[in-house]
């Protein structure tokens, strides 16, 4: 995500489609990756939807860091107009 200069800070641009499926797509690396993880899907050591549950994880993160980016984009255009 580039970001653009703004007054004294910098907003943060909002992601395209293509930029949002890319973003998902490097959470499920990072997730894929993560040797714990996979080990207790494998062995189902959250149960028999172990597979389920990784997976929702995986949205539950996307969903949480796409808020924290809104929250973000929010808060700057608060101080912009509180500047006003």
């Amino acid at each position: 995500m580039d970001r653009i200069p703004a007054g004294n800070g910098f907003v943060p641009q909002v992601l395209s489609i293509e930029g949002m499926t890319k973003y998902e797509e490097g959470v499920g690396l990072i997730l894929s990756s993560w040797m714990a993880l996979q080990m207790a899907v494998q062995n189902e050591w959250g149960g028999r939807e172990s597979r389920q549950k990784e997976q929702k994880f995986e949205v539950d993160i996307v969903a949480w860091l796409t808020r924290s980016i809104e929250h973000v984009i929010l808060m700057n255009w608060r101080k912009c107009l509180m500047r006003t």
